[in-house]
């Protein structure tokens, strides 16, 4: 047992060092990007296969879990979620709750501000 638990850590850390690489990569690329520039986004639907892109984004943004339940909210709901990739990264996400004709924002946000996602996303 004491060998599953190792390959779990090490799968985890490999997978964390995967995901800071990336990060940095991303972050590199935007920062040759001056603020203020609208970065070149695609603003597509929630789907299954970007609902861990989105979970990364709160955690990394919010530092908040909120359950993929919360997160599968989104798939297929057109319009009231929606997803910026860029570099074939999730970049940022937008979800919300329309009810008796109002619009209220349950989550916006950006891993690369500066550069109008969030804006294109609302």
């Amino acid at each position: 047992s004491s060998f599953v638990f190792h390959d779990l850590v090490q799968e985890r850390t490999m997978g964390n060092t995967r995901h800071k690489k990336r990060q940095q990569r991303l972050q590199r690329a935007a920062s040759e990007v001056a603020p203020g520039t609208a970065l070149d986004v695609a603003i597509v639907a929630v789907t299954v296969e970007s609902l861990p892109g989105i979970a990364t984004l709160h955690k990394q943004v919010l530092k908040i879990d909120y359950g993929m339940s919360f997160y599968r909210q989104g798939v297929g709901c057109g319009n009231v979620a929606r997803v910026a990739v860029w570099e074939q990264q999730v970049v940022g996400c937008i979800y919300v709750h329309i009810a008796a004709g109002n619009m209220h924002v349950k989550s916006l946000m950006t891993c690369l501000p500066r550069h109008k996602i969030g804006e294109r996303l609302l």
